[in-house]
């Protein structure tokens, strides 16, 4: 738990950005990321750091959307900046949902659904990971009139692995299909 000083200097730190009209957007995300940050080293739980990791990467979109809203000179709105609120969330939501998998009677015995679990985990993970970096590429593009290299190729890499994780999941399904009508 961090100590007195460190949630003083927090409280400090936010007062500011509330102050502040156009900061107080990034006091939710901050905030998760400062708590985070402050036990980071204490947990040895994947899913709190992926969520921290997730946590940087959403705040890191949500800095350069507002560059790139600025540099078109568009207006900045809330649905916007709510945006950013959302898909951390929903990626908090997700990964909320693995851990209850994760303490299931049936998937602890299993290998199989073990390890399916696990290999399903990396793949959302890296594909979590990666659509945040496309959606860097896609701000940066508006900012400055390109996307660089790095994020080009990882909008290819991110194509693959949806077309390669979708086509296995309609495969399973598919050939749990057959089995059922085959019964």
């Amino acid at each position: 738990m961090p100590s007195h000083g460190v949630l003083t200097g927090y409280k400090m730190f936010f007062n500011y950005l509330m102050a502040h009209k156009g900061l107080s957007l990034l006091s939710i995300p901050l905030s998760t990321i400062l708590l985070m940050t402050s036990t980071w080293f204490s947990l040895d739980y994947v899913p709190a750091k992926m969520l921290l990791i997730i946590t940087g990467l959403v705040l890191v979109d949500m800095i350069t959307g507002l560059v790139a809203t600025r540099v078109q000179n568009e207006k900045f709105t809330s649905s916007k900046g709510l945006e950013s609120v959302w898909k951390l969330i929903s990626y908090a939501l997700f990964l909320y949902i693995v851990v209850q998998f994760d303490n299931m009677p049936a998937i602890k015995e299993s290998p199989f659904l073990r390890v399916g679990l696990t290999y399903f985990k990396l793949i959302i993970y890296t594909l979590a990971i990666v659509w945040e970096f496309y959606s860097w590429g896609e701000n940066l593009e508006r900012i400055y009139g390109r996307k660089p290299k790095l994020f080009t190729f990882l909008d290819s890499l991110a194509e693959i692995l949806e077309l390669a994780f979708f086509r296995k999941v309609k495969k399973i399904v598919s050939d749990e299909d057959e089995k059922d009508t085959k019964k």
